[in-house]
């Protein structure tokens, strides 16, 4: 599961929207998107883990641009996930699917142009996602 989160991060630092991440997820197999997925179990847990592991192992043992968009979009804009309403995109109403749409430009590093994104490899992207 970790590893699926991760990669779901990967994709949206590399400048993938966070709705072809998530669908591109469900295309592959899974039942709900990594971003999503994180947004249920707490973003700010997946920083405690991102954390601990550098704790623990090292500096080498973590991605440092994911553990910087972690700690962005809990520390400095309070997205704790479904807990606070709050996730990686959109106010998470009660009751309903957190689900993923537009991340907010100021989180992310990189943007991709529309022609970047047309010419991604949507199969090559299923492939990225542990199974």
């Amino acid at each position: 599961m970790l590893n699926y989160i991760q990669e779901g991060h990967l994709m949206l630092l590399e400048g993938i929207p966070a709705a072809m991440v998530e669908n591109t997820a469900r295309m592959a197999g899974m039942p709900v998107g990594p971003l999503s997925l994180n947004d249920e179990t707490a973003i700010d847990l997946g920083l405690k883990i991102v954390r601990a592991a550098e704790a623990d192992l090292g500096p080498q043992a973590i991605n440092p641009a994911q553990k910087k968009l972690l700690e962005d979009l809990v520390e400095k804009n309070g997205r704790l996930g479904r807990k606070n309403g709050q996730g990686f995109s959109t106010i998470i109403p009660k009751g309903s699917p957190s689900g993923c749409g537009r991340v907010s430009k100021k989180l992310l590093p990189k943007k991709l142009s529309r022609d970047e994104i047309e010419k991604l490899d949507v199969q090559e992207m299923k492939q990225r996602f542990p199974s």
